[in-house]
Parts: C-alpha cells; sequence; structure tokens
C-alpha cells in the first residue's frame, strides 16, 4: 500500500484493475529511471504474497526497501 501510495502522489497511481506486475511494468514504461527499483520491490512483494513456500524474500527487507524508495 504505502510503495502505490508514494507512486500515486507522483503521478502514477495503481489502477484498480491493475496487478502488481503489470503495475510495475507500466511505471517501467512511464519512469525508466524507476524501472529497477520498482521491478525489484515488486518481485519481492510477489514472492511473499503469492508463493507457496517461503523463499528467500524477507518482510523487514521490502519494508526496509518501500521506506527507501524515492520517486
Amino acid at each position: 500500500r504505502r510503495f502505490c501510495e508514494k507512486l500515486g502522489r507522483a503521478g502514477m497511481p495503481r489502477r484498480p484493475d491493475e496487478g502488481p506486475v503489470d503495475y510495475a511494468r507500466r511505471i517501467a514504461r512511464q519512469r525508466p529511471d524507476l524501472a529497477t527499483d520498482v521491478s525489484a520491490i515488486t518481485h519481492e512483494y510477489v514472492a511473499l504474497r503469492y508463493a507457496e513456500a517461503p523463499g528467500t524474500a524477507n518482510l523487514q527487507d521490502l519494508a526496509r526497501r518501500i521506506r527507501e524508495f524515492a520517486v
């Protein structure tokens, strides 16, 4: 939510019909300078949210990345 709020305040709100990966792709097209960070945050979120088994993703690491993310 915080990640989407930051991007929304920067003029790139998430559309209601947009999943996290599609949203990240759109942001990367609009702002190539953010592509690496947006991709990393989205990948980690998807791993935490949708993975069947715990992987290398870490909730604290994701929270830190989002805090440090600057648009």
